[in-house]
Formats: C-alpha cells, sequence, structure tokens
C-alpha cells in the first residue's frame, strides 16, 4: 500500500475518533486535491467515512491518468488508467478487471453517487495519498508520479484560496443575520456539473482549408482534440499533420469502407507523409460495423462518439449545447465533420465550452472510448 508511515498513524487516529463521534461524521468536509492541485468544495468529489474507512465518489477521477466512465443505460461504471481497468456493477455489488478477473473492491452508493474506497483506488491503481491537517477543512491529496510540493508548502500557497471555498460552501456571508450553525452544505446532487463533465472533440473530413480553422480555433482556446484522416486525405495534409501532432493533437484513420487493408494502407501513408503511426480508427455509417470487426481482428481501437455530426447535420448550437447542459454522465464525445458550416459551428461551441468551464480532452489510444477494442 503506497502512503506515507505518518498517514497510517492518521487514519488509525481518524477511525478511532469517527468511531467515537459517529453523529459528527456525516457533517466533515474535505478538500480534495491531485498532485500540486487543489480542488474546491464539491459534493460531487468530496470525500465521506463510510463506516471506519475513507471513501470517495467516483466523479473526483476524471483526468487522463486515471477517469470514470458511466456506462450508458445501466448500473455499470469503470475506473481506467492507460494500463487497467476496473468494471463495477454497482447492482451485484462485483467488480472485475480488463481480464475479466474478480477484484476485492465493491462501489458503495450513498446520496446518489458512487463511492470507492481510497486505499483500495490508491493499491489497483499505484496511487499515493496523504490526510494532510489544515485550516479550515483537511485536505486528501492523491499523488502520482515525482516533482510535487510538501504539504506544509501545498497548504500555505493555498491557504487563502481554502478558506474562500469554504466559506462558501457552508453559505457564510450569505445572510449576515444567520449563524454559522443554521448554514448547511447544500444537498448533494448526482447529476454532473459543467466543470466535471469531460468533453471528447474529434474531427473527420479534413480539407486543407478548413482543418487550419480548426487547428487555430482550438490553439486560441489551448484546447486539444483528435483528427482523423482518411488516406486520400493525407497527402494534400501532410503540413497539417504535422503542425498538428506537433501541438499535441491525437491523430487517427478514418476509414471510408472499414477494412484492414485500407487502414494498412492508409497508416503506410501517413507514417511516409508526416511520420506518424497510430492504432486508433473510426468510420461512420456501415463501414462502422465493418472497421470494429478489423478492429478486433487486427488489436485496433476504434472510436464511436456519442455525437457524430455530418456534412448535411442539421443541429444547431442551440440542440448542442442543450443536450450538454442536460448531461447526466461525466463524459461526452461529438465528432465533426469538417464543412463550412460545422467549422462555424465549432468556434461558437468552443466558446461555450470555455465559458461553461467544461473539460476539454482529445481522445488517446489509452482513453476509454464508447467502443473499445483491446
Amino acid at each position: 500500500m503506497k502512503r506515507k508511515v505518518t498517514v497510517i498513524v492518521l487514519a488509525l487516529c481518524l477511525t478511532i475518533l469517527f468511531a467515537a463521534h459517529p453523529a459528527e461524521a456525516a457533517d466533515d468536509i474535505y478538500f480534495t486535491a491531485a498532485n500540486n492541485t487543489l480542488r474546491l468544495l464539491d459534493n460531487n468529489t468530496m470525500p465521506a467515512m463510510i463506516g471506519s474507512r475513507l471513501y470517495i465518489p467516483c466523479n473526483f477521477f476524471t483526468s487522463d491518468e486515471l477517469g470514470v466512465y458511466y456506462i450508458p443505460g445501466g448500473s455499470q461504471f469503470m475506473l481506467y488508467s492507460s494500463t487497467k481497468r476496473l468494471l463495477f456493477d454497482t447492482e451485484r455489488g462485483i467488480a472485475a478487471d480488463q481480464y475479466n478477473n474478480r477484484q476485492n473492491i465493491s462501489a458503495v452508493k450513498k446520496n446518489g453517487l458512487n463511492y470507492v474506497s481510497v486505499d483500495d483506488v490508491c493499491d489497483l491503481f499505484g496511487l499515493t495519498y496523504d490526510y494532510v491537517l489544515s485550516d479550515p477543512a483537511p485536505v486528501i491529496r492523491f499523488y502520482r508520479g515525482t516533482g510535487f510540493i510538501n504539504n506544509m508548502t501545498f497548504v500555505s500557497l493555498n491557504k487563502n484560496q481554502m478558506q474562500t471555498s469554504y466559506d462558501a460552501y457552508v453559505g457564510k456571508g450569505s445572510d449576515p443575520g444567520a449563524s454559522p450553525a443554521s448554514s448547511a452544505p447544500p444537498t448533494v446532487s448526482g447529476a454532473p456539473t459543467s466543470e466535471s463533465v469531460t468533453v471528447y472533440l474529434s474531427f473527420y473530413n479534413l480539407t486543407p482549408k478548413n482543418f487550419g480553422a480548426v487547428l487555430d480555433s482550438l490553439d486560441a482556446y489551448r484546447y486539444k482534440s483528435c483528427f482523423f484522416v482518411a488516406a486520400d486525405e493525407i497527402v494534400s495534409n501532410a503540413d497539417l499533420l504535422r503542425r498538428a501532432a506537433a501541438a499535441g493533437h491525437t491523430i487517427g484513420i478514418w476509414l471510408r469502407d472499414g477494412t484492414l487493408e485500407e487502414y494498412q494502407n492508409a497508416s503506410a501513408l501517413l507514417f511516409e507523409a508526416a511520420k506518424i503511426r497510430t492504432i486508433l480508427v473510426s468510420a461512420g455509417g456501415d463501414a462502422g460495423k465493418t472497421a470494429r470487426a478489423a478492429a478486433k481482428s487486427d488489436g485496433l481501437i476504434f472510436w464511436r462518439p456519442i455525437k457524430s455530426l455530418g456534412e448535411s447535420d442539421k443541429t444547431t448550437l442551440g440542440s448542442l449545447t442543450g443536450q450538454l447542459s442536460a448531461l447526466d454522465s461525466s463524459r461526452y464525445s461529438v465528432n465533426i465533420s469538417c464543412t463550412d458550416k460545422m467549422v462555424t459551428l465549432t468556434k461558437s461551441l468552443l466558446g461555450y465550452l470555455a465559458e461553461q468551464k467544461f473539460t476539454v480532452r482529445r481522445l488517446t489510444e489509452t482513453t476509454v472510448p464508447t467502443y473499445y477494442i483491446s
């Protein structure tokens, strides 16, 4: 178990404390942090003592290194990293890894949210965490890798931000005549806020003019995306493909027929023109079924987005933002054809995502997509 000895002692003390004062446990407030980044107080990501163990909502894990994916229409969700995936079934109370091996970990449902044990998640995904005593509330701080400031410095740097967030959370100052004891934390809601929703953007049907325009728009907001290029588009877009890859965007292959031979041909052209290799593919319509079969036979990764905007699509910015504002999951993905109309729509969409503080990420070969072939 990857934690410091001091944390083990603190955890033991906390267990005794919560056992002695069970009535107070439900009111405890925790900050959370990932590496050197403080997360503001949010019921959707706040840890809780359940029994004698510390749990955290799965919504906390929204990075490329460790994320959560809710499988539509059921009681299953997945925690994933680049090397491991855990599928939870909350109805059956079981969890299994990507090899279908049962794991001794289960999710707990509370206030409409799925919680997992902090200890178990750290053990299974190679994380470390500290319980950091601080004022006005303790911090549960997760680590991965190296190069982190120490806890004392972290608390000192974030002291003012923590106090402001804490006061807003408990309602101090909202009513000058109210006492602190009369203010209660807001009701927990299972629906993610825009700040907890990750949107994955991808583009296809690339022409040099519109490909370049989309890159310019993404650069303006510092967003990363994925570009699916067809075999017959590679030569004319070679410079832009190199620019996109150098800027941190992902390059995939768009399959018009969906065959393995088509992928192999496009892959060779892509490497020759831009020195890029990829196993990420996508396709639309009937070609999608063929492409999934080809992906399965050759170990490729097939991406099927939640929303696809084609050349003749009549989707407006209003209808698209309406879907985003009504989301009941923490992930959304849209694949956009690079037509003149859609390029204009993309500019407005990026502005909306930035204004509403959505998290925008690129697809990668280790991102859990809607449809995954291992």
